[in-house]
C-alpha cells in the first residue's frame, strides 16, 4: 500500500513497473489497487513515452495473465495502442529514412 501513497509509484522506471507487473502475474498474486495505480500512471503521456516495446509487452501480458479488472486492463491496452501508434514511424521506417539512417 505504501507504493500507492505519496506518489511513490512515479519514482519507478518503466522497467521497474513492468517487473512489478510481471512478478505479480508470475506468482499469481492479484492486487487490483496496485495494478490500477500502475495502469493510471502508464496512461500519462510523459510516463508512456519512457516505455520500451518489451516493457509494454510485459505489462500487457501481466494484466492479461492476472485477469485484472476489465477497466484496468482496458486502460493498459489503450496506453499500449497509444504507444504503438506514436512509435509506428520508428518501427516501420520509410525507404528514405532507411537510406539516410534515420529512424
Amino acid at each position: 500500500e505504501h507504493a500507492m501513497r505519496d506518489a511513490c509509484l512515479s519514482t519507478f522506471t518503466s522497467a521497474d513497473l513492468a517487473r512489478i507487473c510481471w512478478a505479480f502475474a508470475f506468482l499469481s498474486i492479484s492486487h487490483e489497487p496496485l495494478m490500477a495505480a500502475i495502469a493510471g500512471l502508464i496512461v500519462q503521456n510523459e510516463v508512456l513515452a519512457t516505455f520500451s516495446a518489451q516493457d509494454m509487452t510485459t505489462v500487457l501480458w501481466a494484466f492479461t495473465v492476472n485477469n485484472q479488472n476489465h477497466q484496468v486492463t482496458a486502460a493498459a491496452i489503450a496506453a499500449a495502442q497509444t504507444y504503438l501508434s506514436s512509435n509506428a514511424d520508428m518501427a516501420n521506417p520509410t525507404p528514405q529514412q532507411q537510406e539516410s539512417g534515420e529512424q
